[in-house]
């Protein structure tokens, strides 16, 4: 056992190029886990406000970081191996059994988990509280200064990495076992069979993005982009690997028939080397491109998010404090008794002190409607993927009291109001829109302002102002009538005051009812501009947060499978530059052939990745209206900005390793 225990160790000292960056790699992805794990179980996010829809994130979060180091570790893994096979191959051949071999990679394995584990465990804990403070910071919450180490995390990463390190063991085994000790000697000598450009592959790669462009660009409504989303990226992936196999093989075949540019000393030798491995350089570059776009698709879609908070806040709510009253449909046409709820509601606030200004007091219909020859029709269909728009009416008495405007209409007139005008619902003023069953009514005008509170919907809204809506109650059924009462509150009094549904119980008869028993007011709802933002800090910081730790590890993914994509070929192109030099190729020679086969494989990742993006920008901001995202200026400049920032980075870290790659060849 000493003897294999000090192969192993040899054999991990003699490989350290590549030991140590997995070595890195796998602490790196322990303590991300970790860090996510424990925040996750964290007493200080579970009593804070809002912290709960963080911790329901976290766990997300944590679930696919399992996932994604089960599968990235297990395809790194997979380049120590080839790197070892002429090494296994050796021990064969001097009379070693293959369970020997198997007992050498069980203790190097151990030893790879071990430190894994160890270090990325301490650096976790470690960090996790910086990366506590950062969330916490980003979610605009409180940070508190004890320092937790959760036992439950560390316990839970064990478990998990253990699995995935004898996971990986157990096909490297099964890897070795199917091979003869002559094919392990000359594995890394042995090229690739020379394929031809299979033109099923390429039709392939083709038809499923195509297909997963046209789900991206023409899906409109948001519930439908949600769920065509997940399948346009699977095609995409699929795609992506049938295009970069297929492409690959075809570039080679094109380049070589070019003569004016493959008979060139720089060209001829860098296409004869991804000639050599031309399927395994379209899958490396198939998995770059889909680590970037999921780098660029993570953080562009929660940072814009995050971004967006206080527009998003501004725009669904019109005051400080909303309060709406769903009423007894015969309360809704009482003029005196909407008044005493409004009146009740604004002496609970004076008497809590939030010192009530800028009321309004509003009632609603709200009609749910699909879009007809003829006009709109109403529609129970509100929650199916269906196209709707929707319409909310008030009186233009109510309106004229909140606004201290002195508008007047005749029956059959409006004033109308976009609030959401991503499909619009009539030209401009003289306009008529008809509206079954509620009738035809003319724009006579528009208004500036129309305080709609919890209409954010991820339909077209309009709103509409008319003479009378009484007339209209009792015709259509979807949302029950609406009292909407919203003001603002004395300044510095956003987060001080305590409103709730006991604050109305002096002032307000919760159990009065009609001649036929039916309670006056059937529920209410109330909200506060400052906590729901407070809410959505939470929930979209959480995001955001996770965004970056999981682009920081889809990143750090990308770079080694890079790195790693570089010093594997270039140990195997190391002997072939050696004949070349012994010919009489000087090293200016090697370094333009190195320059020149960089350029021509590293482009076309980064340049895919942002098509990628582009393509899904409609759905991405399809999906993101479903969580009442508005803001398409904002979203499109953080595309930018992240396609700038991660083709910066990728090009840092090109230049890196194509040194690396220049280095070996040339020694």
């Amino acid at each position: 056992m000493k003897l294999y225990a000090r192969l192993a160790f040899v054999g991990i000292r003699n490989n350290k190029q590549f030991y140590v960056p997995f070595f890195f790699t796998s602490v790196g992805m322990t303590a991300v886990f970790y860090i996510m794990s424990a925040l996750a179980d964290s007493l200080l996010l579970k009593n804070m406000y809002g912290g709960r829809t963080a911790l329901s994130l976290l766990q997300f979060g944590t679930g696919v970081m399992a996932v994604f180091s089960l599968i990235f570790l297990y395809y790194t893994h997979s380049f120590l191996t080839r790197r070892r096979q002429r090494e296994f191959g050796l021990y064969n051949i001097l009379g070693m059994e293959k369970r020997h071999i198997a007992v050498i990679m069980a203790i190097e394995t151990f030893i790879t988990y071990a430190v894994s584990l160890v270090l990325g465990v301490g650096a976790g804990m470690i960090f996790a509280k910086l990366a506590e403070t950062l969330m916490l910071g980003i979610m605009n919450l409180s940070v508190g200064y004890e320092i937790i180490v959760s036992w439950r995390s560390v316990a839970l990463a064990s478990l998990v990495f253990g699995v995935i390190f004898a996971l990986i063991l157990a096909a490297t085994l099964v890897r070795v076992s199917r091979s003869d000790p002559l094919t392990l000697f000359r594995s890394e000598s042995k090229g690739e069979k020379p394929p031809r450009a299979n033109p099923v592959l390429g039709i392939a790669g083709l038809l499923l993005l195509a297909g997963a462009y046209y789900i991206a660009v023409t899906v409109e409504n948001p519930i439908k982009a949600m769920f065509f989303f997940f399948i346009a990226v699977l095609m995409v992936i699929f795609a992506t690997y049938f295009l970069f196999i297929f492409g690959s093989v075809l570039l080679c075949r094109i380049l070589k028939r070019r003569k004016n540019y493959y008979y060139k000393e720089n060209h001829f030798i860098s296409v004869s080397s991804m000639t050599f491995r031309m399927k395994r350089n379209g899958a490396g570059l198939a998995s770059i491109c889909i680590l970037l776009t999921m780098v660029l698709v993570t953080i562009t879609s929660t940072l814009s998010l995050y971004s967006n908070v206080e527009d998003m806040v501004e725009r669904e709510h019109p005051r400080e404090v909303n309060v709406s009253f769903y009423l007894n449909l015969e309360m809704m046409r009482d003029d005196m008794f909407a008044s005493n709820l409004k009146n009740g509601v604004i002496k609970a606030a004076n008497k809590i002190g939030c010192g009530p200004r800028n009321i309004i007091g509003l009632r609603y219909l709200w009609i749910n409607t699909e879009k007809t020859e003829r006009g709109f029709c109403h529609t129970n269909f509100y929650f199916e993927m269906r196209d709707t728009y929707e319409f909310i009416f008030t009186s233009v008495s109510d309106y004229n009291e909140s606004y201290g405007t002195d508008y007047e209409l005749a029956p059959g007139e409006a004033l109308a109001f976009r609030i959401n005008d991503g499909k619009k619902t009539y030209g401009g003023v003289g306009d008529t829109v008809y509206i079954d069953p509620l009738g035809t009514y003319k724009i006579v005008g528009e208004v500036e302002e129309f305080a709609a509170y919890g209409y954010d919907s991820t339909n077209s809204v309009t709103g509409l102002v008319v003479d009378d809506i009484g007339p209209l109650f009792g015709k259509v059924y979807g949302h029950e009538p609406t009292l909407y009462i919203g003001f603002d509150v004395a300044p510095g009094m956003e987060k001080s005051f305590d409103l709730s549904w006991f604050s109305f119980d002096e002032y307000i008869d919760w159990t009065a009812e009609d001649e036929d028993g039916s309670l006056l007011i059937r529920g209410l709802n109330w909200s506060s501009k400052t906590a729901d933002r407070e809410d959505y800090m939470s929930m979209y910081g959480g995001l955001y947060f996770i965004g970056i730790m999981l682009s920081g590890v889809f990143t750090l993914a990308a770079v080694l499978i890079i790195y790693y994509k570089q010093i594997t070929e270039g140990y195997e192109d190391n002997a072939r530059f050696d004949i070349m030099r012994k010919v009489g190729l000087t090293k200016k020679q090697i370094k333009k052939s190195v320059s020149s086969q960089m350029r021509t494989v590293f482009i076309m990742p980064i340049a895919m990745a942002a098509l990628h993006l582009a393509f899904a920008m409609p759905i991405l901001r399809r999906m993101l209206m479903a969580i009442y995202f508005r803001n398409d200026a904002l979203l499109y400049t953080v595309a930018a900005f992240s396609v700038a920032v991660c083709a910066a980075v990728y090009l840092i870290v090109y230049k890196l390793t194509a040194s690396s790659y220049y280095r070996i060849v040339r020694e």
